[in-house]
């Protein structure tokens, strides 16, 4: 078989994550409920908000800053949440694209570089990290790479 064959054979089994169905479905799932409790939440917001605002009502056009207000305070609420779901992702696809390509080597050195390029704080503190980062520190992706048994 043809390397390419290979890994594209390798690449159609498994998610471009490396995410089995199942998760995915799990996690598309969780993610949607969440949009609909925020979607929820901002419409409790706005029945109890038009009339002591004087609105004529929920559809009313002036309610906008408060949908926006709303979705900001939401979002700021569960950042530590995405941001860690994102940093789990991240980490099962740097795990997936270990295994398909067969040289971790390549992949700590890449990051590596990109960390350098773009001045990334390599070990960042656990509120810094948990409030603000989506991806795994770079010292830790490093050492999840060298870790991998094909790290030589």
């Amino acid at each position: 078989m043809k390397p390419q064959a290979s890994f594209m054979k390798t690449a159609s089994a498994r998610s471009a994550a490396g995410w089995p169905p199942a998760q995915r479905k799990a996690f598309t799932r969780l993610e949607l409920l969440a949009a609909l409790a925020g979607f929820f939440l901002t419409g409790r917001v706005l029945e109890r908000a038009w009339q002591p605002l004087g609105w004529w009502g929920v559809s009313d056009p002036a309610g906008l800053p408060v949908v926006v207000l709303t979705a900001g305070v939401l979002s700021m609420a569960l950042l530590p949440v995405t941001n860690a779901v994102s940093r789990w992702r991240e980490r099962a696809a740097d795990r997936f694209a270990c295994e398909l390509t067969g040289n971790p080597q390549a992949f700590a050195s890449a990051i590596e570089r990109l960390a350098s390029q773009n001045l990334a704080e390599r070990q960042p503190s656990r509120l810094v990290l948990w409030l603000f980062h989506s991806h795994p520190p770079v010292e830790e992706r490093i050492a999840a790479a060298r870790a991998n048994p094909d790290y030589s």
